[in-house]
């Protein structure tokens, strides 16, 4: 009976809609970020309720699809075929989780892989009795996706509706897709850039803060002492691989290590060995250790890129 009552909130989504309204998406790739982000806007007096869109990569190779640090407007609630298969598995879903990458040729999400040419990202905006709701006018980014990306110093994908899902609003809205958009490695251009491709890319080097210590990608603390984004997590975390010998293969071998490897460089010498995370990074995490904000949507900090959301989401 669950998945017959969800089946039937799916399709309410995808039910017909006054065709009344234009949608214009875009998409942009911050500054060397390894995110793709997609917005849109609304031309009309009717707003979209559920989105179904097909990326294809056309040049260069998607490695990863990060499904575990993907932002979504928080209109959109419901992560459609996250909750299929949640439900279709025999558990339960709760508006709210989940995220909104699908298997671009059938029901539910997308399966974990390797070099990536497609993937779908479905949404549903539904409020908790299962009820369709309209969306907002605009949404910019509605979803963040990060992807990892081949060496390769471009790739282009194309963002098209997915009309196995019913495209944008049950495909009644008007859109100018398809468009492209032209990425590159998140942390193409940087001056260690050899270094991270050593350690195996480690998306972390991109977090706007993690050059100042915030070593796991999240907040402390509460709205009324105050946020702070460097603090007891991230000395565990340093304390868990301090000043572990490097592997003859080379580094990069723990994600924690890299994480942990606040300014990007190695230490030790030939004799003794080198490490990854030593005196210099605890230096620079005192530096920044418990910075408070009262504001939890603090602007990025002062990494480069300095500009690629974090798992905390900032």
């Amino acid at each position: 009976m669950k998945k017959v009552l969800f089946l039937v909130v799916v399709l309410s989504i995808t039910a017909t809609i006054a065709q009344a309204a234009d949608v214009d998406f875009s998409a942009v790739t911050p500054a060397k970020n390894g995110r793709l982000d997609i917005s849109y806007q609304v031309n009309g007096s009717e707003n979209p309720r559920g989105i179904a869109l097909k990326c294809t990569v056309l040049y260069g190779k998607v490695v990863t699809v990060d499904t575990s640090n993907i932002y979504t407007d928080p209109c959109f609630n419901t992560m459609i075929d996250y909750a299929y298969t949640a439900i279709d598995g025999g558990g339960s879903y709760t508006i709210g989780t989940g995220h909104p990458i699908a298997d671009p040729c059938n029901p539910g999400v997308l399966s974990p892989t390797t070099d990536v040419d497609q993937f779908s990202i479905c949404l549903g905006v539904l409020d908790q009795t299962g009820n369709q709701n309209a969306g907002l006018s605009a949404v910019s980014p509605v979803v963040a996706i990060p992807l990892t990306l081949s060496s390769d110093p471009c790739v282009v994908i194309k963002i098209d509706e997915d009309n196995l899902r019913g495209g944008v609003a049950g495909s009644q809205l008007s859109t100018n897709l398809p468009i492209y958009v032209t990425m590159t490695e998140c942390y193409a251009g940087q001056a260690n850039y050899a270094a991270w491709q050593a350690s195996n890319k480690p998306a972390c080097w991109c977090w706007s803060r993690q050059c100042e210590g915030d070593a796991d990608g999240k907040k402390q603390g509460n709205p009324l002492s105050g946020f702070w984004y460097v603090g007891t997590n991230d000395i565990v975390l340093l304390a868990n691989v301090w000043e572990v010998k490097d592997s003859p293969k080379g580094p990069g071998l723990k994600l924690d290590e890299a994480c942990a490897n606040i300014d990007h460089l190695k230490q030790g010498n030939p004799l003794a060995g080198y490490w990854q995370v030593g005196t210099n990074d605890i230096a620079i995490l005192a530096q920044y250790w418990e910075k408070r904000t009262t504001d939890p949507l603090a602007p990025p900090g002062n990494c480069q890129p300095g500009n690629v959301l974090s798992p905390g989401g900032y």
